[in-house]
């Protein structure tokens, strides 16, 4: 039991959180919101939540076709987010799993 704990804490959780603060967060800052601000007039910022609150205009629709680095972005973001998604969902599970394994062994005591 205290080596499951352990490789949930040590192992999965701190390389799930190490991926998404240094990997995921370099890409969305460095690559990423840089692309889509070339591409895009952001008219309205929701300054509280931190994101774009739908409102942009493309700065030149014709040339968006051509623009293969904004699409790559995208696409890497999109394959990247749910990469995180069902990471996050069995980390979840992991967590469930293992707390219905400490009760079990509460119980049984």
């Amino acid at each position: 039991m205290r080596q499951r704990i352990t490789t949930l804490y040590d192992f999965e959780f701190n390389n799930t959180i190490d991926f998404e603060t240094k990997d995921d967060h370099e890409f969305q800052y460095q690559i990423l919101i840089p692309e889509v601000t070339k591409a895009f007039n952001i008219t309205k910022f929701d300054a509280a939540g931190g994101y774009p609150s739908g409102l942009a205009e493309p700065i030149d629709r014709n040339s968006l076709i051509y623009n293969y680095s904004l699409r790559n972005a995208l696409n890497i973001n999109y394959t990247l987010r749910g990469y995180m998604i069902a990471t996050y969902k069995n980390l979840k599970e992991d967590v469930k799993a293992c707390i219905a394994h400490i009760e079990k062994e509460l119980k049984n005591k």
